[in-house]
């Protein structure tokens, strides 16, 4: 890297992949710990996801550019340090590699996400033509990073549309998404949750999801 390069790094903000490798940071803090029997991660939209499980090639990149930094400014702390002491001047040795160990704590944890017997994801969807294709993109995806994919949970399912005109054509539409996700994903469960009157917060409203889970299972 010359000069021009170093400011840059320093000027151009945040790191690419930085919000991905704290998000994989408290994930390997859960996963260390003793302290629960199961841990639950509600992930961040699609996008954001597919992201975060492709930290491992952004962390190649990421530490081989912060170790050539490193390196730089080293070398360069040790040159003006020799010109000013000469001979006094000395180098300390390098300790544990801070970058190294950081990576093999995240790939610690890819292990662990890719692991069935440790690993189970459950793609939350609705039941909308887009939200299918993005869903079956995702799922491919997963599999990709061989993440165990299990179950399809389908929000926001309409169960009795009632005398509704409305409610009823948009229900038509959901049973449509609901058979393309299960054509689609035949290997995949696919729990359903009805749609409710309001917003799910609570302890009562999350009791009522629960229930049509355990039903559905």
């Amino acid at each position: 890297m010359d000069e021009e390069e170093i400011a840059d790094l320093f000027t151009s903000g945040v790191m690419p992949g930085s919000d991905e490798l704290a998000a994989i940071e408290g994930m390997a803090t859960y996963i260390e710990s003793d302290r629960w029997d199961r841990v639950v991660f509600d992930t961040a939209p699609t996008g954001h996801t597919l992201r975060l499980l492709d930290l491992p090639s952004v962390m190649d990149r990421g530490v081989a550019t912060a170790m050539d930094l490193r390196d730089q400014v080293r070398r360069k702390v040790n040159t003006a340090r020799t010109m000013m002491f000469g001979p006094m001047a000395s180098r300390r040795d390098d300790g544990p590699d801070d970058f190294t160990e950081m990576r093999t704590r995240m790939e610690r944890v890819g292990t662990v996400l890719r692991d069935p017997k440790q690993t189970a994801f459950r793609v939350v969807t609705i039941p909308e033509t887009m939200a299918v294709r993005e869903t079956e993109r995702l799922v491919a995806k997963l599999r990709e990073f061989d993440v165990p994919v299990t179950t399809l949970v389908v929000n926001k399912v309409i169960e009795d549309a009632g005398d509704c005109q409305r409610c009823q054509g948009k229900q038509a539409v959901q049973q449509e998404s609901i058979a393309a996700l299960r054509e689609s994903l035949p290997d995949l469960d696919v729990w359903t949750i009805p749609d409710q009157s309001g917003e799910v917060t609570g302890i009562s409203a999350l009791d009522r999801v629960a229930e049509s889970l355990v039903d559905v299972k």
